[in-house]
């Protein structure tokens, strides 16, 4: 498999051989380099349970993807960047993409549940933004905002 890169930083290009086939230039709407793999692993599923699918099929449904929410920006002034990081991986992928935005561009606004290592996220994503807001979610199960806050405040985090 190889990546890539097109004008687009928000379209992922990639090359991928199968022991099946061989794809030049799969095109997939989503930002963030780790998706390549889950594209190569999306493509070598169809091949494997999806029956005869032929490759205008594979490239159509590739380019058609969407994920809501993940690295999703909104047009606005100023423009937002969504992302439904829930977990650390999720953070660092997240972490990666303000990395390349640059810090001074950055505030983020974060709520988590109470079950979810928030500390730690909070100390991936901190250094990466120039400030922070901490918010809760109306659930049983979200983590109060002084509680967040805390661990912002704590040193967990730096913003």
């Amino acid at each position: 498999m190889n990546m890539l890169s097109g004008p687009d930083p928000g379209m992922l290009s990639l090359s991928l051989v199968t022991p099946r086939r061989s794809y030049a230039r799969l095109d997939v709407p989503l930002p963030g380099a780790h998706q390549a793999r889950n594209a190569a692993l999306a493509v070598r599923a169809i091949e494997l349970l999806g029956g005869e699918l032929d490759e205008a099929t594979i490239r159509e449904g590739l380019r058609r993807t969407r994920w809501p929410g993940r690295l999703e920006w909104v047009a606005g002034s100023p423009p937002l960047l969504l992302d439904c990081a829930h977990n650390l991986a999720g953070a660092a992928v997240l972490a990666a993409a303000l990395q390349r935005i640059g810090r001074e561009r950055c505030v983020l606004l974060f709520a988590a549940m109470r079950d979810k290592d928030f500390a730690g996220m909070i100390a991936t994503l901190a250094p990466r933004v120039r400030g922070a807001v901490v918010t809760s979610l109306s659930m049983e199960r979200a983590a109060p905002a002084d509680l967040v806050a805390g661990a912002l405040r704590d040193g967990q985090g730096s913003a």
